[in-house]
């Protein structure tokens, strides 16, 4: 049984789909950061930080059609956990942790 969950884990399909997350995730963690280096989360309402977390995703919905079932598959609270550790090492004064 371990044997099978693990080749299902390391079957290249897994591992396309798992890049494709990644890929996907940094794409928005990326044009959020973009978006928000002239921003200070501090003075920012949670309309503004919705706003541009919004923007992050729907910028990768527009620019990758194809794969938005992938982060859909993801699942909100997978997605909102790589999103916000994303942001979290790639533009940490941006976080509003």
């Amino acid at each position: 049984m371990l044997a099978t969950a693990l080749a299902l884990l390391l079957s290249p399909a897994a591992t396309a789909e798992a890049a494709d997350n990644e890929f996907l995730v940094r794409q928005a963690v990326d044009f959020y950061c973009g978006s928000m280096k002239s921003e200070n989360p501090g003075r920012m309402t949670d309309y503004d930080r919705g706003l541009y977390e919004g923007m992050a995703i729907g910028f990768i919905f527009g620019q990758y059609p194809k794969q938005a079932d992938f982060v859909e598959k993801l699942g909100e609270d997978r997605f909102n956990g790589l999103f916000y550790g994303g942001i979290r090492k790639q533009c940490p004064s941006k976080s509003f942790d």
